[in-house]
């Protein structure tokens, strides 16, 4: 099965701003950086992943990925998640996507390994979720086909994937893993990162 990736990646200078209080703009922007890169170094040791697409309104994101000789999506503006989203998958499936996989920037415990086992556990139809540590959100999403669902990425989003899976008539493996469901949004997740 030929699985693609889609890397949703806000432009720097808006990302983060939940940690405006504890980081600088600086240091926030360094953080999704960094995390976009550590990333695109985790897919290119993943011997599943065939095409990856990062979906940016940001020169300077794009400037990353092309560095990366991974593709594109040019957004002119900064529509919401789940629309960036659909303009990518619409994107992939033009393209021949058998499987989409859909990952988050912001995962420092991110490796090839941990992906590598959830991306074994996908079938067709189906669909494979990681959700953050509060079981609140989707830090990791997989489906085939790529037009299973539409994506409902967002506060609760973890629960209405489960709900599109069921409504789309397969039921949604849920793995829990904390280093994926580790991601930073808050300063209570940079402490759990620094302990």
């Amino acid at each position: 099965m030929k699985l693609d990736v889609l890397l949703p990646v806000k432009p720097f200078h808006l990302a983060k701003s939940r940690l405006a209080d504890t980081l600088s703009p600086a240091a926030r922007e360094a953080l999704v950086r960094d995390g976009l890169r550590h990333t695109l170094d985790v897919l290119r040791e993943v011997q599943q992943v065939g095409h990856t697409l990062v979906i940016s309104a940001d020169p300077l994101v794009w400037e990353i990925a092309l560095s990366y000789g991974v593709d594109i999506l040019e957004e002119v503006d900064v529509p919401g998640l789940n629309e960036s989203l659909a303009l990518g998958l619409r994107s992939l499936q033009q393209h021949g996507a058998e499987a989409v996989m859909i990952l988050p920037v912001d995962l420092p415990r991110l490796n090839a390994q941990n992906l590598q086992g959830k991306i074994n556990k996908l079938v067709s139809p189906g669909m494979v979720i990681v959700p953050d540590r509060h079981g609140d959100g989707t830090n990791l999403l997989l489906f085939a086909p790529p037009d299973l669902v539409p994506t409902a990425f967002g506060t609760g989003s973890f629960e209405r994937h489960c709900a599109l899976a069921q409504a789309a008539g397969v039921a949604p493996l849920i793995l829990r893993c904390p280093d994926l469901g580790l991601d930073i949004d808050s300063p209570e997740d940079l402490a759990l990162l620094a302990g």
